[in-house]
């Protein structure tokens, strides 16, 4: 499980798990890390994570946050990352944290010669073939992700791990995670928050439903079950 470290000028102060799907860090008592400094807002940042991944956001602080070592509004955390809040150091352990593919890069798993990416769908073919997704019938149903506009639209793939990040990595991310009662969508990346059939979700998770449209960065992808 991820968990972080907090010290200040080399001393360890806190280690915390990242047991819950949310914690708070600022200099109020309310939050969940207390960070007793005037240079830290009353509720400075949030740590907030879903499955085996989490991202940091900057909570309108007023000295903001640094991620290693850059200024950061929100933030997809990797294995040793270091928060900087002030003058504490946060370090991220996480060695199951899944590194999201750069801008522009080809995953393999999404469509070829386009930003927009699907990390763990079943792509069918690569280059210039049909991207199409070949569905297996199934007694449970499937969730499937399909793309509503673009070059690629009406192609579809299969979700088929708990955690799906979907989008432009750099410009805008979000993650589908699967959940006994079903499927939310969280924001990761991107300083505009997904939209869900014409509402942005803001920072929390929100359920998914069969003909859910998703608009990120302004493509559209159609959440659909399917026995």
């Amino acid at each position: 499980m991820a968990k972080i470290i907090v010290s200040w000028d080399g001393q360890l102060l806190h280690e915390v798990t990242l047991d819950k799907e949310r914690i708070t860090i600022g200099r109020r008592p309310h939050n969940d890390i207390v960070l007793d400094a005037r240079s830290v807002s009353a509720a400075h940042a949030a740590i907030v994570t879903i499955g085996h991944n989490s991202y940091v956001e900057d909570l309108n602080s007023t000295n903001g946050i640094l991620v290693n070592g850059e200024p950061v509004s929100k933030h997809y955390l990797q294995n040793h990352d270091i928060i900087r809040v002030a003058n504490y150091d946060i370090r991220y352990f996480n060695p199951a944290a899944r590194r999201v593919t750069g801008r522009g890069t080809n995953s393999g798993l999404g469509f070829p010669n386009s930003n927009f990416h699907v990390d763990s769908a079943i792509a069918a073919q690569r280059g210039e073939t049909d991207i199409a997704t070949s569905i297996n019938h199934t007694t449970s149903p499937v969730a499937i992700l399909r793309i509503r506009t673009g070059p690629y639209a009406g192609k579809e793939m299969v979700v088929t791990k708990s955690e799906t990040t979907i989008g432009d990595p750099g410009v805008q991310v979000a993650m589908i995670t699967r959940r006994p009662q079903g499927f939310l969508i969280t924001h990761v990346e991107g300083e505009c928050f997904p939209v869900v059939n014409g509402v942005s979700i803001g920072a929390g998770a929100t359920p998914l439903v069969p003909g859910s449209v998703v608009n990120l960065s302004g493509t559209e992808v159609e959440f659909l079950l399917r026995s």
